[in-house]
């Protein structure tokens, strides 16, 4: 039937990126003790107390270290 929707799959890349996503939230979890709320930074500097995003230097090493894992 020409009419029947395809259920359509998600990128091998969006799955890595999902994965990569549900870490850094657990990441946050267990250095905050709370789940992150709409606004706070994933990628969040690990020696602060506050949710505070990473420098310059910690992003780029956290995408050096995400690109390793999905071999990009």
């Amino acid at each position: 039937m020409a009419a029947e929707k395809r259920r359509r799959r998600a990128p091998p890349m969006c799955l890595e990126l999902i994965g990569v996503l549900e870490l850094r939230r657990d990441l946050f979890e267990r250095r905050f003790g709370r789940p992150p709320q709409p606004g706070e930074p994933l990628f969040f500097d690990p020696n602060s107390e506050q949710p505070r995003r990473m420098d310059e230097e910690g992003r780029r090493r956290a995408m050096a270290e995400l690109d390793a894992l999905c071999n990009l």
